[in-house]
């Protein structure tokens, strides 16, 4: 075993590791290291080696293929795959980590995808921070750790900055890649910097360190700096990890502080432009958690999906799926990133099948062969979303051929059900259905006749004839919107036969199980806004045992071990079914499972038990984020197909329209153009409500669905106004709303849990 202490500066040392160059294999690296944890004291080894589950997060750029891993307890992954390094505090003859440390995390103006991880140990501050960026053409990860004396004494101590053999990704993880072990069989060392695997590069920016090998169990090198913190004094570190190539030396010449700083100005300059392009100012503390918590969503979008990509991951999740894809490309649109949409959308078209069908998913190797049949509708819907907000004909008439091929391949799934064996039982409640498919996760060993295909196979076709229309091709549109509608009542047959078969009082979510799955029966409201083929009275008692689940889950009930935070669209429906209080304690609920909350961050499956050492998908998971984003939105406007209106504030609290502080959304784009609304008070007894932007009123008007309030009037653009109930209808847009009434009671603005 190697033991020699190289001090920086030594020229060439080249260090074989004996016991990992032994080990290539990366599963048995995984499995002597577990053992190696589990004989050790808890901290030796990373959180998820002592069988604890850890949260992460990614750091990227957009248009960035590379994106790094930190850990909420500092561990930083800079490559796929690993290695990474770890922190250690050598204090009074102790050596100390994440278990000796109070730890809690930030992000940098509370919404930058630029994380911090702090530890307080004693009087002592570490503070890790890492920011992704180019230097001189090389895209590189620099990463600070900072200590702070918080005490009244000098203290001596030592930074040391372990390189391991291991993964932030856990070891229970095998998705597309397996999590755990990072196999490390060559090291280079000169001139402060490190060379790992011939591939990987690790510089110490900051002078003077001692570099060590074999410091510990599964750890191979360290590097340890010493220092001597004054009262109140701080002192640095900074490593600089290329993500491919090597800076030009001359470069890292820079102060590495004033190296560190500029680049963390570029990339908040860089980010503000991408996350701002909708301004959205939420009043209440609450209000504003919720607009940060969508701004960093809608990086980690960013930060996954180097374009033309749009990807859930940047590990696991690293492939296109185009379910994902769709609801993920659909929040970039109302956030101002039509060329994403665009850009997928197009490179999805690519693949496209001979048969017309649209693969679910598209990776490395290419289309996946997987069966689901949902993907003919998303990809429409995708397109004709992507035409609504930017009005891209230009677009639409390229793609139109993949969309027409795509709606023909959903009318040709559709005919293997509609032969005369599926005229009588026991049959009868899958005709005019899509065959069976996987494309649910827990349809995956059987598939199943699920409704999810077919509210988006409507979705495609009424799409597929609403892009015909726009393109003059009048035959095709009325074609489509007939097999609509055809299809739409064989679904709603379908549905009520399913219930009476499976004597069932609640919507099932597919026709073969009558199984109970809100989250995806949310699907038919939005986005494909078929809820009305639906019983209604089934609808209503499907979400209300459905808010009772969360009641239990809430109080701790073992029937609901965890669940998937895809429950985001479950918002979005209470508030299109005017159940606004019950989607504010839903919405409360998943805020509060945020992990860890200061990164703003869900992972795709969220255990009761946060330690569970269990199957967390990728993180921050990007359809999660997208899906939060949609529902985030649809609070302040959605889209309503049933009357062609536009209805805004069916989410607002009341305690917003109170705040004096005012409310102001900018640039929200929606399918009747960007909307700007302003809400403020001239006076103690009057709301005002402006509207603009490129805004357009749709056929079925824009109509304000505000939080009750008590013996209102109303005006608009200075004539009195007759209200109907709750709603304000306007015809034409800008406008300005007056409303004076008696403010509402604080009372309304704290909705019961569901």
């Amino acid at each position: 075993m190697l033991a020699a202490l190289l001090v920086l500066g030594l020229q060439g040392i080249s260090i074989m590791h004996p016991v990992l160059a032994q080990s290539p294999d990366q599963p048995a690296l995984t499995q002597i290291l577990l053992e190696q944890a589990a004989s050790t004291p808890r901290g030796t080894f990373p959180r998820a080696f002592h069988g604890e589950q850890a949260y992460w997060t990614a750091i990227g750029e957009p248009d960035s293929p590379h994106a790094a891993l930190l850990s909420e307890d500092g561990l930083l992954e800079p490559w796929p795959g690993g290695p990474s390094i770890e922190p250690f505090l050598h204090l009074e003859g102790r050596r100390m980590g994440w278990a000796d440390s109070h730890t809690t995390q930030q992000l940098l103006d509370g919404d930058l995808p630029i994380p911090t991880v702090t530890w307080r140990i004693d009087d002592l501050r570490l503070d890790i921070d890492a920011v992704a960026g180019e230097v001189e053409g090389c895209p590189l990860l620099l990463a600070r750790y900072r200590l702070r004396n918080l005490g009244k004494e000098p203290r001596e101590l030592a930074l040391e900055l372990a390189l391991r053999p291991l993964q932030v990704y856990p070891p229970w993880l095998r998705l597309a890649v397996d999590g755990g072990a990072a196999p490390i069989r060559r090291l280079v060392h000169a001139d402060g910097a490190l060379l790992v695997n011939d591939e990987q590069r690790i510089i110490a920016l900051t002078p003077p360190g001692v570099f060590t090998t074999q410091a510990g169990p599964g750890i191979v090198s360290a590097w340890t700096f010493p220092l001597t913190l004054a009262p109140g004094e701080m002192g640095e570190i900074i490593l600089a990890l290329p993500f491919e190539g090597a800076p030009d030396p001359g470069t890292l010449r820079i102060h590495p502080s004033t190296l560190f700083e500029r680049l963390l100005l570029e990339q908040r300059g860089r980010w503000r432009e991408q996350l701002d392009r909708v301004t959205l100012y939420l009043p209440t503390p609450e209000g504003k958690d919720l607009a940060d918590a969508l701004r960093s969503s809608l990086a980690y979008l960013l930060i996954h999906s180097p374009r033309p990509l749009i990807r859930p991951g940047s590990r696991g999740y690293a492939r296109a799926w185009i379910r994902d894809g769709a609801l993920m490309a659909h929040a970039l649109l109302q956030l101002g990133h039509a060329e994403r949409a665009r850009d997928f959308v197009r490179w999805y078209a690519g693949f496209q099948q001979e048969d017309g069908g649209i693969p679910c998913c598209i990776d490395a190797l290419g289309p996946d062969p997987t069966l689901e049949h949902d993907s003919h509708g998303e990809f429409i819907f995708l397109l004709a979303e992507t035409v609504r907000h930017t009005e891209d004909l230009a677009l639409a008439r390229t793609l139109w051929p993949a969309a027409q091929r795509a709606a023909d391949h959903i009318l040709a799934l559709r005919a293997e059900r509609l032969g005369p064996g599926y005229d009588a039982l026991p049959l009868r409640r899958f005709r005019g259905l899509l065959p069976e498919s996987a494309s649910h996760e827990g349809y995956l060993q059987n598939p199943v006749h699920s409704y999810w295909d077919d509210f988006f196979a409507l979705r495609g076709l009424k799409d597929a004839a609403w892009l015909a229309e726009r393109l003059g091709d009048d035959e095709a549109a009325e074609r489509y919107r007939r097999e609509h509608a055809a299809m739409r009542q064989d679904v709603a047959d379908s549905v009520r036969q399913t219930m009476q078969d499976k004597g069932l009082a609640t919507l099932p979510a597919s026709a073969d199980l009558g199984d109970f799955d809100p989250t995806s029966t949310a699907i038919a409201l939005s986005p494909t806004q078929e809820d009305g083929l639906l019983p209604q009275e089934a609808l209503r008692l499907t979400f209300e045992e459905y808010l009772a689940m969360v009641r239990e889950r809430a109080e701790g009930s073992p029937r609901w071990p965890g669940y998937t935070p895809y429950e985001w669209r479950n918002v979005e429906a209470l508030v299109r079914m005017d159940r606004r209080e019950e989607a504010w304690a839903l919405l409360r609920r998943l805020m509060a499972d945020r992990r860890p909350r200061g990164w703003n961050t869900w992972p795709e499956v969220v255990w009761a038990e946060p330690r569970r050492p269990d199957y967390i998908g990728d993180m921050p998971h990007g359809w999660v984020a997208g899906e939060f984003i949609r529902a985030a939105l649809s609070l302040i406007a959605h889209d309503r197909e049933a009357d062609q209106s536009l209805v805004i504030g069916a989410g607002l609290l009341a305690a917003w329209l109170a705040a004096p502080e005012g409310l102001r959304v900018h640039g929200l784009s929606t399918p009747f153009g960007r909307l700007d609304l302003d809400l403020d008070h001239p006076s103690a007894d009057t709301l005002r409500i402006r509207l603009g932007g490129t805004l357009r009123a749709p056929p079925g008007g824009v109509v304000l669905e505000l939080p009750a309030l008590a013996g209102y009037t109303v005006s608009v653009d200075g004539l009195p106004f007759q209200a109907a109930g709750q709603a304000i209808k306007l015809t034409s847009v800008p406008a300005v709303v007056l409303i004076r009434h008696a403010l509402p009671s604080s009372s309304q603005s704290a909705p019961r849990s569901p």
